[in-house]
């Protein structure tokens, strides 16, 4: 018997969840195939799996979510054509069979293509290398599936791929940080902010609510700021995917 996403283990739907409007399929549709291009840290994978979805994280690091078994170690470019694909971290512990994804959410690198960048990067060969990648992983993911969406910090990429569909910040979503992050979105409505901490935020010392801007330099500050906030991953689950055991 081959093996497809049905034999997998799920994470069984949270029945006490909140039940929003699933902004993709109609009601009773059942699961959704998620892609997480760019995501080692399962943010986002674990959200829609707590909401009975069939989502995958991928990155051609080892996750360190603590779920190897929903997370694709390869070419995001390869994750996406979908077909039979090796789950796992170092050693594949078994593969899945995806016909076709869903809903794809890209997290590509923003290194070399964020604003911020612009001192060491603006003509660097590496800019060049990072626009490649966000700008062919986008095409690659809007050429087979509907729904779409990209993320990125302040960036470089609305020169190559248009203009942003929305900005959203953590404090939107119940997190006491201010970092200006930019979505595109194919298909899919705009993320509705959840708990707006704003004032609260404001209220603190500048340093407390910059903590990703001002984190100073070492091997893990690169992995450190790019990961997603529980907050904003909840959001992107319950919203774009909504409660499948309804």
């Amino acid at each position: 018997m081959h093996k497809s996403q049905i034999e997998l283990p799920l994470m069984p739907a949270d029945s006490s969840a909140p039940v929003a409007e699933n902004r993709m399929l109609p009601a009773g549709m059942g699961s959704l195939n998620v892609l997480i291009g760019f995501e080692e840290s399962q943010a986002s994978c674990i959200e829609f799996r707590k909401l009975g979805h069939n989502a995958f994280s991928c990155d051609l690091q080892n996750c360190s979510g603590g779920n190897p078994q929903w997370h694709l170690k390869m070419d995001i470019f390869e994750a996406i054509k979908g077909g039979v694909l090796p789950i796992g971290n170092n050693f594949i512990n078994d593969e899945v069979i995806i016909y076709k994804w869903d809903l794809i959410i890209l997290h590509a690198p923003c290194t070399y293509t964020a604003l911020c960048g612009n001192r060491w990067y603006w003509n660097s060969p590496l800019r060049a290398e990072g626009i490649k990648l966000c700008k062919d992983s986008w095409d690659a993911a809007c050429a087979v599936c509907d729904y779409v969406v990209l993320e990125q910090p302040k960036t470089i990429m609305q020169r190559y791929i248009g203009k942003k569909t929305q900005v959203i910040h953590p404090w939107m979503f119940g997190h006491k940080e201010y970092k200006e992050t930019w979505l595109w979105i194919k298909g899919l409505q705009p993320l509705a902010e959840t708990s707006n901490v704003l004032k609260w935020m404001i209220a603190d010392d500048r340093k407390e609510y910059e903590k990703v801007f001002r984190m100073p330099p070492g091997s893990d500050r690169q992995k450190l700021r790019s990961k997603t906030y529980p907050g904003i991953a909840a959001a992107f689950a319950m919203q774009w995917g909504g409660n499948a055991c309804r």
